[in-house]
């Protein structure tokens, strides 16, 4: 579209918007019609008359389904925030209570608890039974875990300096 194409006042021609509507200018002549149809009140109304009412009022034919699945969307977004919430709530809690479960068990484990409530039961075949590879893992635990406290100690020292 160059400057021919406008009237002497520098509105739209007629057959420029015809060859709007019709998409029919370049891209180019598009986006400088649409920005002048856009600023300017008369060619706005111009071609806003280019069109019949049954042409604005009929939309596309996938409009409606697709409007409706865009608003079943919308409704079920905060639903599915909802229900995600409480499936991260329910699984923290569910990591917690397992994560405690494997604590206490390991630490009743190791720290000798069954050896004295095996005792206390029947000693004659408690005493049978060679509890020392427990013991065993136990001090190797209690050990290790002193190193780390110790690694952590001498590592937090070293920040400071």
């Amino acid at each position: 579209m160059n400057k021919s194409h406008y009237n002497d006042n520098e509105h739209l021609t007629n057959e420029d918007m015809r060859l709007l509507k019709q998409n029919a200018l370049s891209i180019e002549d598009s986006i400088k019609a649409l920005t002048h149809v856009s600023m300017c009140d008369i060619c706005a109304a111009a071609f806003s008359e280019c069109f019949d009412e049954q042409e604005l009022l009929t939309a596309s034919p996938d409009f409606s389904s697709v409007a409706q699945r865009k608003a079943l969307d919308i409704q079920e977004e905060p639903i599915n925030q909802k229900k995600s919430e409480k499936k991260k709530k329910e699984f923290y809690f569910y990591v917690a209570r397992v994560s405690l479960a494997m604590c206490l068990t390991i630490m009743i484990l190791f720290s000798g608890t069954f050896n004295e409530v095996a005792k206390t039961f029947d000693a004659d075949l408690m005493n049978k039974i060679d509890f020392s590879g427990i013991n065993t893992v136990s001090e190797n635990i209690r050990t290790l875990s002193d190193k780390i406290v110790q690694q952590e100690v001498v590592n937090n020292d070293q920040k400071k300096k």
